[in-house]
C-alpha cells in the first residue's frame, strides 16, 4: 500500500504576509509558508483591461497596494488571488 502525499500549498499557506513595492510594477511578496518572490507585473498590467485594472497602469496607483486578509488589494478593490500569486512565484511566472 502506498501513500500519496499532497504537497500543494493550502490557501492558508498562500496568504501574503508582507509586501514591498520594488519598482514601477514590481512587488516583493512573502507568503505565509515563507516563500519569498519578486514579481514583475508589467506585462500583466498591460494585458489586463477593464475599469478595475486600468488604474494599475499608473505606477503611483500601483504602489498603493495593501494586504487585506492575506490578499494583495488596491484602493478600488481590485485584487489578485493569493493561490494564483503563490503559483506564479513558485513556478517563476512574472518574475524577472
Amino acid at each position: 500500500m502506498s501513500t500519496i502525499l499532497d504537497t500543494r500549498p493550502t490557501l492558508l499557506d498562500c496568504k501574503v504576509t508582507t509586501l514591498r513595492v520594488t519598482d514601477e510594477h514590481r512587488l516583493t511578496l512573502r507568503f505565509r509558508d515563507r516563500l519569498v518572490a519578486e514579481l514583475d507585473f508589467t506585462d500583466e498590467v498591460k494585458e489586463n483591461h477593464g475599469p478595475m485594472a486600468e488604474p494599475l497602469r499608473d505606477p503611483s496607483y500601483f504602489a498603493q497596494v495593501t494586504i487585506e486578509d492575506g490578499v494583495i488589494t488596491w484602493p478600488n478593490g481590485y485584487n489578485i488571488d493569493p493561490v494564483t500569486l503563490h503559483s506564479w512565484a513558485s513556478q517563476g511566472f512574472i518574475t524577472a
